[in-house]
């Protein structure tokens, strides 16, 4: 489940959490790891990491990804299940990087934050030229070099 989309077919088919499910969060998530987190994680599998067993035991959790720069919380409500998009600062960045080499995490408190404007999907797609229909480069003048002549500028 190394890229987005294998993701999204994942929580398609494990949960039937399409697009409409899926948001940006809006308030920030703490999460208190134990030393039993670390026993029960694997490293480099990001739903099985010792901040993914720890945040399973917040209310209402029914999953975890930990990915390198974002998490994926899949919460349980009443009437069904969606999942939640949660930005990682890079202190727990540097503990999560440290726990894939073998490093456990120190029990404590770890707090997972709302996206930034610039990280949201919606802000992406809004940015001139992403989707080919910006402004266009000037064009540039080319040099073409012919076998053993001068240089020619077209």
């Amino acid at each position: 489940m190394a890229t987005t989309s294998k993701f999204f077919r994942y929580l398609k088919s494990h949960f039937g959490i399409g697009s409409d499910l899926r948001k940006d969060t809006t308030a920030p998530l703490s999460i208190t790891v134990k030393d039993e987190d670390n026993k029960f994680g694997i490293p480099k599998v990001p739903a099985y990491c010792a901040l993914a067993w720890a945040a399973r035991r917040t209310k209402g959790v029914v999953e975890a990804h930990f990915f390198n720069r974002i998490a994926w919380i899949v919460y349980s409500n009443g009437t069904g299940l969606h999942a939640r998009r949660y930005s990682i600062r890079k202190d727990v960045q540097k503990v999560i990087k440290g726990f894939d080499r073998r490093k456990p995490i120190p029990p404590g408190k770890y707090t997972l934050h709302p996206l930034v404007k610039s990280e949201r999907k919606a802000a992406k797609r809004k940015r001139p030229g992403v989707s080919g229909k910006g402004k266009k480069p000037e064009s540039r003048v080319k040099a073409f070099v012919r076998h053993h002549e001068s240089v020619f500028l077209s």
